[in-house]
C-alpha cells in the first residue's frame, strides 16, 4: 500500500490542515480507514487523535483510492469541530462496534417509548 499526498492546504480559520491523498493498493481490497489513518499519522507527523479521515473512495476499475483528511492542532479541537459520524468512523474497530451497539439499544428504547405513548 503506497500513499501519495495530492494536495495540502492550511485552514487558518479552523486551525487545521486539509490533505487530499491517494492510496495505491495493487492486488488488495480497499484498505480500512484504520490502516490508512495509521500510515498517514506517520507520514504527516500528526497525533493519531488529531487526524480524521473524512472520506476514502475507491476509483472505479482501478486499484487506487482517493481520500480527504483533516489534521487539527490538538485532539480536543477536532472533537468539537468534526461531526459525530466522522468521529465514529475514525474510532478503532472494537470501540466502534461497541458504540454502534449502544446506539442500536438507544434507538430501540426510543421506539418502544414512542409506541407505548401512542398505543
Amino acid at each position: 500500500m503506497a500513499i501519495a499526498l495530492v494536495k495540502h492546504r492550511e485552514n487558518p480559520l479552523l486551525r487545521r490542515r486539509e490533505v487530499h491523498f491517494e492510496v495505491e493498493h495493487v492486488g488488495r481490497a480497499t484498505p480500512s480507514i484504520a490502516e490508512v489513518r495509521e500510515r498517514l499519522t506517520g507520514i504527516l507527523n500528526a497525533g493519531p487523535d488529531a487526524l480524521y479521515i473524512l472520506r476514502l473512495e475507491t476509483m472505479t476499475g482501478l486499484n487506487r483510492s482517493r481520500g480527504l483528511c483533516h489534521i487539527y492542532e490538538d485532539a480536543e479541537k477536532g472533537n468539537r469541530l468534526e461531526p459525530e459520524h466522522v468521529r465514529r468512523l475514525n474510532m478503532e474497530p472494537a470501540r466502534r462496534g461497541q458504540t454502534l451497539e449502544e446506539l442500536k439499544k438507544q434507538r430501540a428504547a426510543r421506539k418502544a417509548a414512542a409506541r407505548a405513548k401512542t398505543g
